[in-house]
Parts: C-alpha cells; sequence; structure tokens
C-alpha cells in the first residue's frame, strides 16, 4: 500500500486580490511605458525595466517548473488510486 500526502488548502482570498491588483499594476505601469517614446524614457528607469523584466522572466519560469512536478505528482496519485480500485 502506498501512501499519498496531498493536503488540502482553502483559497486565500484576500491574498488572491492582492496578486490580482498587483497584476493588475504591472500592466497599466507596462502599458503606459510601452506607448512612450524611448527618448523620454530615462536610462536608469529603463535599466530598471531590464532587471525587473529579467526577475519577473526567471519567476514566472520557476513557476511553471513546480506546476508541472505538482501536475506529475496528483497524475502518479490519481493513477495509483485507480490501479488501487482495480485490485
Amino acid at each position: 500500500m502506498r501512501i499519498i500526502d496531498i493536503e488540502l488548502k482553502n483559497p486565500n482570498r484576500f491574498k488572491d486580490l492582492l496578486n490580482k491588483i498587483f497584476d493588475k499594476l504591472e500592466d497599466l505601469m507596462f502599458d503606459i511605458i510601452l506607448k512612450l517614446p524611448e527618448k523620454y524614457i530615462p536610462k536608469f528607469f529603463m535599466n530598471w525595466i531590464e532587471r525587473y523584466t529579467d526577475k519577473r522572466i526567471a519567476e514566472l519560469q520557476q513557476q511553471i517548473i513546480h506546476d508541472k512536478w505538482k501536475a506529475v505528482v496528483l497524475e502518479k496519485a490519481v493513477n495509483d488510486i485507480h490501479k488501487q480500485k482495480k485490485l
């Protein structure tokens, strides 16, 4: 018999709301920056945006890998449950 350790959590609505607000603000900021001519954007701000986007891309890639691993573990758990039901 295989023990499956799955933790179920209730969604944190406040945290979800803050994430949505942050995402909207981030989108708005980049929309404004994209509409400005490049000559009006200060060099230090362009450097900051480049560092920020690199950091954000790395975070998102890490999240994608984490989610794929989680999906694999859950799929394996579902397969194990189906195998146990067949026996």
